[in-house]
């Protein structure tokens, strides 16, 4: 069956919608005819009896394009139910997984969220969503992998290697591939055994930007029609860049400074201090040179501020 062996999987607000489309020009490439199949996810309980559906996505790959790719951020997070599944349909496939400051993450989140008019204020972001976590953990419940959970990144990544070995895991960090990513993709062409020449001249133009619009509401409809177009898009890369470009012509504003208020930012650089803590002790577990790990995960940046401790 044509089923992927290469899969961007994580995590969300880190750049797998630009490396997916970086990914998807390389001649010995094939991605999927949607970015985000879900298939793990939606048919968690039985994906063996949907193995159709799955190959349904990568049913236009030639016999001779080596790498067959996805891109789903949620897998990430939903690692228990996941990897196990996936270890025994694709045992062999190679998983890419960009990490992001969570604090950040939740930033942009908010940022998103508000451009479509669904939150006024990041403190009642950040609030609702540690609320509702505390709540599930005090009922006795294990809460799902949701906004605030998805930060949690070393549980997941060992879920990850329970089933598959380091060798098919590589982990890259968002402030790489943001300032670097000629390099980042360098690493993955080393990682999937693809030709790094093909990047020489590259246009590294950034997808799925946050951004403030002027219209929330058309905001919010484009978005809903380019995913149910995303297939026929995807078969016209330069006609999806080019509407792209005329539609944020027309409906995006100039940026406006969004207001973090510290109180908040150090509450949640408290509530993910551990997580990161675990993190930076589980790549170094797997040879990942401390060293090199971006400045969130460095030891002074994940002590929780005694104020709010």
């Amino acid at each position: 069956m044509k089923l992927p062996n290469c899969i961007i999987g994580g995590t969300g607000r880190a750049g797998t919608t630009s490396l997916f489309r970086y990914l998807s020009d390389h001649r010995d490439v094939c991605p999927a005819s949607v970015k985000e199949t879900q298939f793990f996810i939606q048919y968690v309980e039985d994906p063996e009896q949907n193995l159709p559906v799955y190959e349904s996505y990568f049913s236009h790959c030639s016999d001779e394009v080596p790498i067959r790719m996805e891109a789903t951020p949620h897998y990430l997070q939903w690692a228990e139910k996941v990897a196990p599944y996936m270890s025994k349909i694709i045992p062999d496939v190679k998983l890419i997984f960009i990490l992001r400051n969570p604090v950040d993450r939740m930033k942009t989140l908010y940022k998103v969220r508000a451009n479509e008019g669904k939150e006024s204020s990041f403190q009642n972001f950040v609030q609702n969503r540690l609320s509702l976590y505390h709540k599930r953990l005090a009922e006795g419940n294990v809460p799902p992998p949701d906004t605030i959970q998805s930060g949690f990144y070393a549980t997941f990544l060992r879920q990850y290697l329970r089933y598959f070995e380091n060798n098919q895991l590589l982990v890259l960090f968002f402030d790489d591939f943001q300032r670097h990513p000629r390099d980042s993709v360098k690493k993955i062409c080393d990682f999937l055994g693809l030709d790094e020449s093909f990047y020489s001249d590259y246009d590294f133009s950034i997808e799925n930007k946050s951004r403030n619009v002027r219209l929330k509401r058309v905001h919010s409809w484009t978005k809903t029609l380019v995913a149910q177009n995303e297939k026929v898009l995807n078969c016209f890369p330069r006609l999806r860049k080019t509407l792209r470009d005329i539609y944020l012509s027309l409906n995006e504003s100039p940026s406006q400074d969004v207001v973090f208020d510290d109180a908040t930012i150090n509450r949640l650089t408290d509530f993910y201090a551990e997580a990161n803590q675990n993190l930076c002790e589980l790549l170094g577990e797997q040879g990942y040179c401390v060293a090199d790990l971006p400045g969130w995960l460095k030891s002074e940046n994940m002590q929780p501020t005694l104020e709010n401790s």
